[in-house]
């Protein structure tokens, strides 16, 4: 005898994706909180909703606030790092 059987795919959440940062450059010692540039966050498990994420940022220098723009989160200090890597 045969047995049949119901399999459910589930969904996986897939990360959100930061994309378009239109400026790559900041003065350094520029206050916390001054905007760097807007950026594009999707979410392939979002259907037009407001996403947001946090970000990570070698040195904790920047962060996505609640406008999805990157700001300053801390010191920029050209020669102690003249770059960082801001990714998620």
């Amino acid at each position: 005898m045969r047995q049949s059987f119901a399999i459910t795919v589930r969904d996986v959440n897939e990360a959100p994706v930061i994309e378009g940062l239109a400026h790559d450059r900041i003065a350094e010692n520029s206050a916390v909180d001054t905007v760097v540039g807007a950026v594009l966050i999707t979410d392939p498990d979002t259907s037009g909703q407001r996403v947001t994420c946090a970000v990570e940022s070698d040195g904790a220098a920047f962060r996505v606030n609640e406008d999805n723009a990157l700001v300053v989160s801390g010191l920029l200090d050209f020669e102690a790092q003249a770059t960082h890597q801001v990714g998620r």
